[in-house]
């Protein structure tokens, strides 16, 4: 959103407005008893990016120096609660409701940043945060009013809500958190009578390997998906992809960007892979909806007719081709076979193994035939894999009490900085299975042994903390998946270090 036109605070604690973004910089950098350079580094970083600049422009307009905010800010850390609260009503005090909503939010977003930077190879992997960071950051987000009553991140109002058809307004889905999602046909089958969605490709026209188009609340530590029952006469599913469309395209404008690829295909006889990939953003992959980014490519290949791929979340992968109707040549093969491995990474969050065909900068169908080279990427996907995961060895058993058991899952890490992409992947395969049988209660336990000679005790022990968040962050994922129980009851996932 834009920063502007921002009127001059006049808030009554000047001060706390001035000091706001290093306040709340230092809470959460120093929670754990010191700043790093990395945290100071990414402070920086992301006070340049565009979608906080809302927090640059307020603060400049205060009148304080950096010096000065800096001192502030420090002579505050004594009291972080009251002062967090006073810095609240500086916000409300000085801004509208709606910028000091979206300012608020932004600090959040920065110190959030900081708070993912700061931690080892959990923060790295899952974007989570340590124990002490996540606490400041709770206090933060309470603060400000960006959870709710129980604790969840909330869209609160005031907001702009958008109208349907019928001139009622939805605030609580059409927000500027919403986005379209590209979600995998295996996950349309469980999700389709909870979730909004769509199909990318027009009626008839579908594969069963076609992803999907849900429809997501971007939250600060998670996505919420839209509920099919917000759907309906109010509320029509093409009100709700346009207003997705448009928050799409301009996150995208500012976080997302197309790069070059020119390089040698892995694959003897295959040639050179050319052609343009676009990344930098969570919903990168979902460029493919938009006819204002899809044009970018068309005139970056000087191409007609596009072919595109979406593998995997946050990845686009776009080449020209001067013909569609006929079959494709050794460098149109070359680039598949590279995107499609990326679709069969099992570390990764997999979205289609479809190749699309676009004209004009729209979807018009898919292209066919192509099941040697989507043999050869799965071959060549899973071989680096098993390299990869020869450090990681795992065993699961399903507890055979009369009354039904958990799911017991054991596992060997050799390498600690592998530890959690694995864990992700094998905990979900297992789950999934697990969820078919009648005998399975929801409950998961893991329990990792370590093996990596390089782990000294201080990164064991840091593992050992973070396990229980790990756990936290699978729950999460599982339940977005619906994989549950047979009763349909919730899963839980508990995970501890064998000592």
């Amino acid at each position: 959103m834009s920063a502007n036109p921002l009127p001059i605070p006049e808030a009554a604690d000047m001060e706390a407005l001035a000091c706001s973004a290093p306040f709340v910089f230092l809470l959460v950098a120093a929670a754990d008893g010191k700043v790093a350079q990395r945290e100071i580094e990414s402070f920086s970083q992301a006070m340049g990016q565009p979608q906080f600049a809302i927090v640059a422009a307020v603060m400049a307009r205060t009148g304080y120096t950096v010096e000065q905010a800096m001192a502030a800010a420090q002579r505050r850390l004594d009291s972080p609660a009251a002062q967090l609260g006073r810095l609240a009503e500086a916000i409300d005090d000085a801004l509208d409701p709606h910028l000091a909503w979206h300012y608020k939010r932004a600090l959040y977003g920065i110190v959030l940043r900081v708070a993912e930077s700061s931690g080892g190879w959990l923060s790295r992997m899952t974007r989570k945060v340590g124990k002490t960071e996540s606490a400041m950051l709770t206090l933060i987000a309470t603060a400000f009013g960006l959870v709710d009553d129980n604790g969840d991140p909330t869209d609160a109002p005031p907001r702009r809500a958008a109208a349907g058809p019928d001139g009622a307004a939805d605030g609580r889905v059409l927000t500027d958190a919403l986005f379209p999602a590209l979600k995998p046909a295996q996950w349309a089958e469980s999700a389709r009578e909870h979730v909004a969605m769509r199909p990318l490709l027009a009626r008839g026209e579908g594969a069963p390997s076609d992803p999907v188009v849900g429809y997501v609340q971007d939250r600060p530590e998670t996505v919420e998906f839209v509920p099919a029952d917000s759907v309906g006469e109010g509320l029509t599913l093409d009100v709700l992809h346009a207003h997705a469309m448009r928050n799409l395209e301009r996150r995208l404008a500012e976080c997302a960007q197309w790069s070059s690829i020119d390089l040698e295909s892995p694959v003897e006889g295959l040639g050179r892979v050319r052609g343009l990939v676009f990344t930098g953003d969570y919903f990168a992959a979902e460029a493919i909806l938009s006819e204002v980014i899809m044009r970018q490519a068309h005139e970056r290949l000087s191409a007609e007719h596009l072919i595109a791929i979406v593998p995997q979340r946050g990845e686009l992968f776009v080449t020209g081709v001067e013909r569609i109707d006929r079959a494709p040549d050794k460098e149109t093969l070359a680039f598949i076979h590279c995107a499609l491995v990326r679709h069969f990474n099992p570390e990764q969050a997999p979205i289609a193994p479809d190749v699309f065909l676009l004209r004009d900068a729209r979807i018009g169908g898919r292209l066919d035939g192509l099941e040697a080279v989507v043999a050869s990427a799965r071959e060549a996907a899973q071989s680096a894999a098993s390299e990869e995961q020869s450090a990681f060895v795992h065993r699961a058993s399903l507890d055979q009490s009369p009354g039904g058991g958990a799911l017991r899952i054991a596992i060997e890490c050799g390498d600690v900085e592998g530890l959690n992409p694995n864990l992700q992947h094998v905990v979900r395969g297992y789950a999934q299975a697990a969820a078919q049988d009648a005998r399975f209660t929801g409950a998961i336990e893991v329990v990792v042994t370590i093996t990596d000679p390089t782990c000294d005790a201080e990164a064991r022990a840091r593992v050992d903390a973070d396990l229980g968040s790990v756990a936290q962050f699978l729950q999460n994922q599982l339940a977005s998946l619906h994989i549950t129980s047979q009763s349909g009851g919730a899963v839980t996932v508990a995970c501890a270090l064998a000592q």
